[in-house]
């Protein structure tokens, strides 16, 4: 439907194959490429975890 894949015919095939290539590998990789970046750049310090990790012990020991 989105990539012109008509069951019935057999030349929609190829157009079809590009598009699930685009929706199995490039478009994934993008997202992932910006998470990556997002995550690099997130201000989250060595002290801000082990502040973070201590807290959520001290709530589990109760």
């Amino acid at each position: 439907a989105g990539y012109g894949y008509n069951s019935q015919d057999p030349l929609s095939i190829k157009h079809s194959l590009d598009g699930m290539v685009l929706l199995m590998s490039f478009i994934p990789a993008g997202f992932g490429i910006l998470a990556t970046v997002l995550m690099l750049y997130y201000p989250l310090t060595d002290a801000q975890q082990k502040q973070m990790t201590d807290d959520l012990i001290a709530r589990r020991e109760g």
